[in-house]
């Protein structure tokens, strides 16, 4: 509930340092306000973040202190498999995409991405598939995000080519609309197909996804988020 009577669908959450929850609509960056018992939670619009007709974004999360700035900054990924700083100010900035495979087709976020730190380092991950007129649906592939490449861009104000690396050549699992992590550990949340059980996957160090659990009683629309 925006307090206007309006409801937008929301397409992921992340989670700062402080513990304040933000939220975001295919086309806008929300704070939220959790109640301390059951009930309605409110949202606050911050900014409009689509800057095109076809643009509609569905990935969100914080990278860490010092990777973009001196403090945490908001990072939000669209359909065209682009990244984006999303600043206090509410201006935006198209830090890069995830470049295309061997035949051309561009590597599209399938639904999200996360930031983190391990050993001291900033890593960051997210969930892409290779699109031409389609997307291939059913063997999403864990990327690792370059994170200085992303620095460079966001200094420089030019977008850059994000992928550091892939873990493996898929995950063989498709409609990976949630990701999060945990040390060494990567999770995914998947909805292979309307009205398929949801499913909580872990992904190993080769790239390949293992059901942890399936969910027998969500099966209209799950479309997961996960934060660290």
């Amino acid at each position: 509930d925006d307090g206007s009577g309006s409801s937008p669908t929301i397409t992921d959450l992340a989670v700062d340092a402080a513990g304040e929850v933000w939220v975001n609509s295919e086309t806008a960056i929300y704070k939220a306000t959790i109640p301390s018992a059951p009930g309605t939670v409110s949202i606050q619009k911050v900014t409009n973040i689509s800057a095109a007709s076809s643009q509609k974004f569905y990935a969100l999360g914080f990278a860490p202190a010092g990777v973009l700035g001196g403090s945490e900054t908001l990072v939000a990924g669209d359909n065209l498999g682009e990244l984006y700083a999303i600043e206090t100010t509410g201006t935006t900035l198209d830090l890069g995409s995830f470049g295309s495979d061997s035949s051309g087709n561009a590597y599209q976020l399938s639904g999200d991405v996360v930031f983190y730190t391990q050993g001291g380092k900033a890593r960051g991950l997210a969930t892409v598939r290779s699109c031409k007129k389609t997307c291939s649906t059913t063997n999403d592939i864990l990327a690792e995000v370059d994170v200085v490449a992303m620095q460079a861009a966001y200094q420089t104000k030019s977008p850059g080519i994000l992928k550091k690396q892939f873990l493996g050549s898929g995950t063989g699992f498709g409609h990976l609309y949630g990701v999060g992590a945990w040390n060494d550990s990567v999770y995914a949340f998947a909805r292979t197909s309307s009205g398929s059980p949801a499913q909580l996957i872990q992904i190993g160090s080769t790239g390949k996804g293992t059901v942890l659990k399936t969910f027998p009683d969500i099966t209209a629309g799950w479309s997961g988020a996960g934060v660290t």
